[in-house]
């Protein structure tokens, strides 16, 4: 609704890390927060609704990675969920085959943190950046942003 309301003549949009997480507690445990199938029909849906429903152009973020001893040295005080660099990799690629499949472009966040030596930009928790590091996204998405205005 915000979409309707808000107009924006642009979105750039990522959804997955929260989806991925990997329940570490319950009759759940070892399960992925939002199962792969949810999360590919949830994408289709938000998708649709962009395309169908508003006239902005809209880019698809694939999710950043997760360096996993780091991230689940933090969690291991909460044992409340874990993050595995694997399911980053799963459910990028079928965000990037949805996206593909509805013309959507990608900015390929992922690769290019890859390749920009992961372990001196993301935190000491695995997900989040440091300065430097959110200065280069800020830069890539500023970026590819501008190929659409």
């Amino acid at each position: 609704m915000w979409l309707l309301r808000e107009d924006p003549y642009l979105i750039h949009l990522n959804a997955g890390l929260h989806d991925l997480k990997t329940i570490a507690y319950g009759d759940t445990a070892g399960a992925n927060l939002i199962p792969i199938n949810q999360y590919k029909e949830n994408l289709k849906r938000i998708f649709d609704f962009i395309h169908t429903r508003t006239k902005e152009k809209c880019i698809w973020a694939t999710t950043t990675p997760v360096i996993n001893e780091r991230a689940r040295q933090d969690h291991s005080k909460y044992l409340d969920f874990e993050r595995y660099n694997v399911d980053v990799i799963r459910y990028n690629e079928a965000a990037v085959t949805i996206a593909n499949d509805m013309q959507i472009p990608i900015n390929d966040l992922y690769s290019f943190v890859m390749k920009n030596n992961p372990d001196t930009i993301i935190c000491n928790d695995g997900v989040h950046y440091t300065d430097a590091g959110y200065q280069m996204l800020a830069q890539v998405v500023a970026t590819e942003i501008k190929k659409y205005i």
